[in-house]
């Protein structure tokens, strides 16, 4: 029984940590990808912008290299980010993100296209509706991805304590069994061993010679 408590024990204890693994290599990362890309995102917003007020070719020049490179980084992120995907309903707002994310790439060409055109009209009108759209509905699908981690993570911790709770309800039900069992062991052993002595002892009281329980009586010298 106790064999059996041990390796129920360590099965649990098994389960347990398989929970904190998911937790930490799965949805931890999961949070720190959406976070960067939702950063990510808020720069190109910002970069976006300062391309629209700045005319200096050299300045635009550079936010054109920013842009180039934020990109890069949110692909980076991307690709890290659908490496952990675990969930159908997950990878479809997943899909959402990236059909987002190729339309923005189709207005940001546009965009780079028009400040280089010195097109500041058709830049400012792409900025405040297109991409301003756009922009709203990747903010929309992150945070669908951030509650779907979320979720994700809530039952995994769930499971945890649920297995914790399983585990110490057995545990003490075993202990308090085994306990049972050992006392109960216990006297049938002190049984086995004192009840053929009790039995020897009575036998040997009933049967020994009558004249051993006699009283004896010292007789006197008689004088002479």
């Amino acid at each position: 029984l106790m064999l059996a408590l041990g390796i129920f024990a360590l099965n649990q204890l098994g389960s347990i940590r398989q929970a904190g693994i998911i937790i930490e290599q799965v949805n931890v990362p999961s949070f720190d990808n959406l976070s960067q890309i939702n950063q990510l995102t808020l720069r190109l917003r910002t970069l976006s912008y300062r391309l629209l007020v700045n005319r200096d070719a050299g300045e635009q020049q550079e936010i054109l290299g920013l842009l180039d490179t934020r990109n890069s980084q949110i692909d980076k992120a991307t690709q890290a980010y659908e490496k952990l995907i675990v969930a159908d309903g997950e990878r479809d707002i997943f899909n959402q993100y990236r059909q987002l994310l190729a339309q923005y790439r189709q207005l940001e060409a546009q965009m780079k296209r028009m400040a280089q055109s010195d097109d500041r009209d058709g830049l400012r009108s792409l900025l405040n509706k297109e991409m301003l759209s756009n922009s709203e509905q990747v903010n929309v699908v992150l945070d669908r991805l951030v509650k779907v981690n979320n979720e994700q993570t809530r039952s995994a911790n769930q499971a945890a304590a649920d297995q914790y709770d399983t585990a110490f309800s057995l545990v003490i039900v075993l202990l308090v069994a085994a306990t049972a069992l050992t006392l109960l062991c216990a006297l049938l052993l002190t049984r086995s061993i004192v009840k053929p002595i009790d039995e020897a002892l009575h036998a040997a009281e009933r049967d020994r010679p009558r004249h051993l329980t006699q009283t004896i009586r010292a007789e006197r010298p008689t004088s002479r």
